[in-house]
C-alpha cells in the first residue's frame, strides 16, 4: 500500500465518524425538542383544568360577594351599578382614573381643594378648627373628622 493513502483514508474515516456522530446529534437534539414541546402542551391542558376547577369552587364565594355588594350600596343609599357593568369601586363614587388631575389642588378623599384653602375639621375631643388643606389626611388619620 502506498504511504501517502494511509492519512487520507484515516482522514477520510474521521470525517465519515464526524458526519455520523453529527447527525445522530441533530436527530436526538430534534426528538428532546419535541418531548420538551410536548411536555410543555401537557402542562397548559393541567393548568387549565387548575384555572377552572378554582374557579368554578370559588363561584360562591363570588356571587354572595356580590349580592353583599348591592346591599352595600343600598345600605348606603348609593344608586346600584347599571346591569353587566364592570365592579370597579363602590356605585356613585368616582373612581380614581374618572378624576381629572388639578395641579393646583390638593386631593382628599373624593375631593379636590385649591392648595391654599382652609378645611374645618371637628377634633375627637369636639373642637372645631380650620386647618389648611395639604394637613387634612394627617388630621384625618388622627380621629378629626369633617365639619
Amino acid at each position: 500500500m502506498l504511504p501517502f493513502l494511509v492519512p487520507l483514508i484515516l482522514g477520510g474515516a474521521s470525517a465519515g465518524m464526524s458526519l455520523f456522530g453529527a447527525n445522530k446529534a441533530a436527530k436526538a437534539s430534534e426528538k428532546a425538542a419535541a418531548q420538551q414541546a410536548q411536555s410543555a402542551r401537557e402542562a397548559l391542558a393541567l393548568q387549565g383544568q387548575m384555572y377552572q376547577q378554582t374557579r368554578s369552587d370559588l363561584a360562591p364565594y363570588r356571587q354572595e360577594g356580590a349580592q353583599g355588594l348591592t346591599a352595600l350600596t343600598a345600605l348606603l343609599g348609593l344608586p346600584p351599578a347599571p346591569a353587566g357593568a364592570p365592579v370597579t369601586g363602590l356605585p356613585g363614587l368616582p373612581t380614581p382614573q374618572a378624576r381629572t388631575p388639578n395641579p393646583g389642588a390638593v386631593y382628599t378623599g373624593h375631593s379636590a381643594v385649591p392648595r391654599d384653602a382652609m378645611v374645618m375639621l371637628r377634633a375627637p375631643n369636639g373642637q372645631t378648627k380650620a386647618v389648611p388643606a395639604s394637613q387634612v389626611d394627617y388630621y384625618l388619620a388622627r380621629g378629626a373628622t369633617r365639619g
